[in-house]
């Protein structure tokens, strides 16, 4: 089975090491990907650095044997639109590609997670394949090749981070870590993910969008698999320190416009699923970008 990974990049938080720490964790994998696709929306981009961001990217998709996708936000969409881009990645996945992951572009993978992810699909194609994170509490610069004990010490220093919160521990229920995001990793076979359309393009900006599909996929009947148990040292997917996290303390007009747009889009979601509708698109999902 081929496997495509899809990763959705604006503006410039992911050009300081993080993506290319994001991308030397690809190369360290075991299953090595058959294609790496970076989506680079514009949004939030002046003049002035779109030239230079552009640049680094292209740099680094070539550095990484990556293929860089170039797309325009439309000039209504008020904030970013993860869904149309992560969408336009996958309908330019290659038409042998088995299964699409969709990656948080922030996120470093022990070696061990693609396979990890391919054996899942291997024992049930009709799977839906999440992960459990940790987060690091500080910015890193990983090595080239894969160092297992620096993996460790690096993993034994990571901590619970519930998405909207400040560190505190979360708690668990039987299908995941509640509050914990499911978006960072979302795997399906490209065939299921052209089924149902991809992400609802209707969810820009923060919020909905990650549990949205993972909910859709229930209602599909995918049998949902969480990987990464473990404590620290065992943990499979890590997210990397950057600024701009929001937590419920911060009350900046901007942060109270995202909050806002993050319930409207969670009820947005609800509301569809209650209502059983799985498709979400119409037949030109992800028909943008150049």
């Amino acid at each position: 089975m081929k496997i495509a990974t899809v990763g959705f990049h604006y503006g410039t938080a992911r050009l300081d090491g993080i993506l290319e720490n994001h991308l030397k964790s690809l190369r360290w994998q075991k299953r090595q990907p058959d294609e790496i696709i970076i989506v680079d929306e514009a949004y939030n981009e002046d003049s002035s650095s779109a030239e230079r961001i552009r640049e680094t990217l292209s740099h680094l998709c070539h550095k990484y044997g990556a293929r860089l996708i170039q797309i325009e936000p439309r000039p209504e969409d008020r904030y970013w639109n993860k869904p149309r881009a992560v969408n336009a990645g996958v309908r330019r996945t290659s038409e042998d590609i088995d299964i699409v992951i969709n990656l948080d572009l922030d996120m470093v993978l022990h070696p061990s997670l693609l396979e990890s992810v391919h054996q899942s699909f291997q024992q049930d194609p009709a799977s839906f394949v999440m992960c459990w994170n940790r987060s690091l509490p500080e910015p890193v610069e990983l090595p080239d090749s894969f160092d297992p004990k620096a993996w460790k010490d690096l993993a034994a220093k990571s901590i619970f981070i519930p998405r909207g919160t400040k560190e505190k521990p979360i708690q668990f229920h039987p299908v995941g870590p509640a509050s914990q995001s499911t978006g960072c990793l979302q795997a399906a076979t490209r065939a299921w993910w052209h089924k149902v359309r991809g992400y609802d393009e209707d969810l820009v900006g923060p919020g909905g969008k990650d549990g949205d599909l993972a909910r859709r996929a229930e209602l599909a009947h995918r049998w949902r698999v969480w990987l990464g148990w473990g404590e620290g040292p065992d943990s499979l997917l890590l997210h990397q320190y950057h600024a701009g996290r929001t937590t419920h303390e911060d009350d900046s007009e901007q942060a109270k416009e995202l909050k806002a747009c993050a319930r409207v889009n969670s009820k947005h979601s609800i509301l569809r699923c209650m209502a059983r509708k799985i498709i979400r698109n119409d037949e030109n999902w992800g028909a943008w970008g150049s």
